[in-house]
C-alpha cells in the first residue's frame, strides 16, 4: 500500500514542501518530477504544463484542465480524474493504476504505454467500448483501421 492521501482540508494544511510545489506548478505551469501525492489540484487550468516523471498518486484532479500537457512517466495511480481534459496530453508510460476516469477527456492523448490497470476505472460496460472506438480511432491510421497497430506519434514539447 502507497502513503496515505495528504489531506488538504483547511484543518489539516499541506506540508510545507507540497504546498511549494503546487505554489511552483501554478506560477511555472509545470514541476516535473515533484511530489504532489494527494495535492487538491480540482478545477486547476493546467493546459500545456510540464508535470512529467511526477507523482501525482491519489491527487484530486477532477474537472482539473491537462489539455496537451506533458505528462510522461507520472504516476497517477489511484488519482481522481473525473471530468478532467487530458485531449491531447502526452501520458505515455504513465501509471494510471485505479484512477477514476469517468468523463475524462482523453482524445487526441498519446496512451501508448500507460498502465490502464482496471476496466472498471472508465465505468459501465459501454463507457469502456466508447472509450476503446475512440482510442482506436484517434491511434490508428486511416488505412490500418481494425488490425491494432498503434503507431501515432508521440507529441514533442515546446
Amino acid at each position: 500500500m502507497g502513503p496515505a492521501p495528504v489531506s488538504t482540508t483547511p484543518d489539516t494544511p499541506l506540508p510545507s514542501k507540497t504546498t511549494a510545489e503546487i505554489e511552483r506548478l501554478i506560477a511555472q505551469n509545470g514541476c516535473p518530477g515533484c511530489n504532489l501525492a494527494g495535492a487538491d489540484l480540482a478545477g486547476l487550468n493546467l493546459n500545456r504544463a510540464n508535470l512529467s516523471g511526477a507523482n501525482l498518486s491519489g491527487a484530486n484532479l477532477a474537472g482539473t484542465s491537462l489539455a496537451a500537457a506533458d505528462l510522461a512517466g507520472v504516476n497517477l495511480s489511484q488519482a481522481n480524474l473525473t471530468g478532467a481534459n487530458l485531449a491531447g496530453a502526452d501520458l505515455f508510460k504513465a501509471d494510471l493504476t485505479g484512477a477514476i476516469l469517468s468523463g475524462t477527456d482523453l482524445e487526441g492523448a498519446y496512451l501508448i504505454g500507460t498502465i490502464l490497470e482496471k476496466e472498471s476505472q472508465i465505468g459501465r460496460k459501454e463507457d469502456i467500448d466508447d472509450f476503446l472506438a475512440q482510442y482506436r480511432s484517434k491511434t490508428e491510421p486511416a488505412n490500418q483501421k481494425g488490425n491494432n497497430s498503434l503507431k501515432k506519434e508521440r507529441p514533442q514539447t515546446p
